[in-house]
């Protein structure tokens, strides 16, 4: 083991099943490499609060708003502090599996006293100020006070640009990494040619693990022979199209979703992360709107159809790109095949997750990538 210290700063604390096992994959991979590695529990205020108003709808929708109503207050903590919850599972895969400091920081005065000899901005989309609330320059270490190493890994704001409004405070930020990975490539070229800094194209940490690795922490569900959708809004065509596919394959559907859709028995709305690998890696179909659905469904080499978001969804097309598939739908009228000729895509996936560990191995040992 090497004797430097990796400090990792991304979405750990966020209710959100690719935010954290990509905290989880990025801090198992860098150990790999031989470094002493943490992911520093940096609480946004903004997520934090989401995630609290999240579960907050989930209860309200589940039990009904009973103020002041005893058997109503019983029932909620009997709920909450249920182990089974889903709230409660992502606590604990944050505790016991991703590796986080012991230190809690909320304020980038406190994060200035730290001491790491590298830092790890990323993955997912850490520079989206839509999901930080504001601009959150923290994610490009600006509050790096030593000498230390400073890298961008995956970094990502879900979009193939810079804002105007942020165009000239980010270009100085993103000028102080000395090494600046990027997950979509539209975004690394837009970086290179815009800033004229050497940004270079890298994996999502999710896909640094092989599906052998993964599987080792996937929870099997009980059901069989079914259809997944992971879907996060209300688009009715993955549903009609999903239920079109298991109606023809004689599939049971299982609707993974914080919300209850009109029509859908199975909804799965307590689901930890070790148990979403488990629903991804057994099912038959899966039909996803997420970036990191998509890149499990190919992990787990399945049959998937993606359905790209309408404001993001270059993540997803930009990892299909990269990998030589397209199992976009956007019409209740696309058809695709079945199979995936998952034989080339492997072996794509494999030099490419060999060129994302380079970068990071060339990184921590501070080469001229």
């Amino acid at each position: 083991m090497n004797n430097k210290k990796v400090g990792i700063l991304t979405f750990h604390m966020a209710h959100n099943y690719g935010a954290m096992l990509q905290a989880y994959a990025l801090r198992e991979k860098v150990e790999k490499l031989g470094y002493d590695s943490e992911v520093i529990d940096y609480r946004l205020e903004y997520i934090d609060q989401w995630s609290r108003i999240e579960n907050y709808n989930f209860l309200i929708e589940r039990f009904g708003v009973l103020k002041g109503n005893l058997k109503f207050i019983k029932r909620l903590l009997k709920f909450y502090y249920n182990p089974q919850n889903k709230a409660m599972k992502y606590h604990k895969f944050m505790l016991n599996d991703i590796g986080i400091s012991q230190k809690c920081y909320r304020d980038k005065k406190e994060l200035e006293k730290l001491t790491y000899d590298y830092y790890i901005c990323g993955s997912d989309q850490i520079w989206n100020e839509s999901l930080t609330g504001e601009f959150e320059d923290v994610y490009f270490c600006n509050f790096v006070k030593n000498d230390a190493i400073k890298i961008a890994y995956a970094a990502s704001n879900g979009r193939n640009e810079i804002p105007k409004e942020l165009y000239s405070k980010i270009g100085k930020l993103i000028k102080k990494f000395d090494y600046i990975g990027i997950r979509e490539n539209g975004l690394s070229q837009y970086i290179n040619n815009e800033y004229k800094v050497k940004a270079v194209n890298v994996l999502d940490p999710s896909l640094l693990l092989k599906s052998e690795e993964w599987g080792k922490i996937a929870v099997r569900p009980k059901d069989d022979k079914y259809l997944l959708i992971y879907a996060f809004d209300e688009d009715q065509l993955i549903y009609d199209y999903a239920k079109r596919i298991a109606k023809k394959r004689n599939l049971k559907i299982i609707l993974l979703s914080s919300k209850n859709i009109d029509g859908m028995i199975n909804v799965r709305n307590s689901t930890g992360p070790k148990e979403f690998l488990g629903l991804i890696k057994y099912a038959e179909v899966i039909c996803t709107v997420s970036f990191h659905g998509t890149a499990f469904s190919i992990i787990f080499n399945k049959e998937y159809y993606c359905f790209p978001h309408k404001a993001y969804g270059c993540r997803t097309s930009s990892l299909q790109s990269l990998l030589g598939i397209n199992r976009d739908i956007f019409s209740i009228n696309d058809k695709l095949e079945p199979n995936i000729n998952y034989e080339t895509v492997n072996k794509k996936l494999e030099i490419e997750r060999e060129k994302s560990v380079d970068f990071l191995r060339g990184a921590l040992n501070e080469k001229c990538l």
